[in-house]
């Protein structure tokens, strides 16, 4: 990810700032920031935000953990920006509400929480993100209601049964045209087979003699 998206993303900004968040799992012979863009003159780049990075990744649990670390980050950065989303402010994923057990009290300040930052957080935040991000909850899942400034109440609906209805309709009528093709197409053949060996067999009167 750290050689892919500051080199394709199509954000400048974005892509440097995330060049930057992700600055030591850079490959040792390869530049942290791409070569071939112009550098935003409002990006700034501090060696000091080395020892702030989450720490690299060796294990697929800790991979998980990263990006999310690496995506609150940007969420605290761009926090109260005048491009936050109004509906879907920049908060630390997964917010307290939506997943208490992922938080723990701040050992250095007893009326502050922090995410993810025991052993047991770490391991339930793992389980919450791998289970809301899987493909299964694509679907069904619905953004919290923190995330949304919403009026009188919201019924979620579950469209999988919907979904699922609209995919066997579906399949349905694409199976009936594809069997009237079929029988349609069959009996052009059959009817041009027919024809032409009638006409191949068909012996004039004339050339037999007969009417001679």
């Amino acid at each position: 990810m750290n050689r892919f998206i500051p080199r394709f993303f199509s954000c400048t900004i974005c892509a440097f700032h995330f060049a930057a968040n992700s600055a030591n799992i850079a490959r040792p012979d390869e530049p942290r920031f791409p070569e071939h863009r112009l550098k935003p003159s409002e990006f700034n780049w501090d060696e000091s935000i080395l020892s702030q990075l989450p720490a690299a990744p060796t294990t697929a649990f800790e991979e998980v953990l990263w990006l999310n670390a690496v995506h609150n980050r940007v969420n605290k950065r761009l926090s109260g920006d005048i491009t936050e989303d109004p509906m879907a402010k920049k908060v630390q994923y997964p917010p307290r509400d939506v997943c208490p057990a992922c938080w723990s009290r701040d050992p250095e300040n007893d009326e502050k929480y922090i995410l993810g930052k025991t052993e047991k957080t770490k391991t339930v935040l793992f389980a919450f993100l791998v289970d809301h991000y899987k493909p299964t909850s694509w679907v069904t899942a619905a953004l919290p209601l923190s995330f949304l400034k919403l009026r009188g109440s919201v019924e979620w609906e579950d469209s999988t049964s919907r979904d699922l209805t609209t995919v066997v309709a579906v399949s349905v009528v694409i199976t009936v045209i594809a069997v009237v093709a079929i029988l349609l197409l069959s009996r052009f053949i059959w009817r041009f087979r027919t024809r032409k060996c009638g006409v191949s067999g068909y012996t004039h009167p004339v050339s037999t003699g007969l009417l001679a």
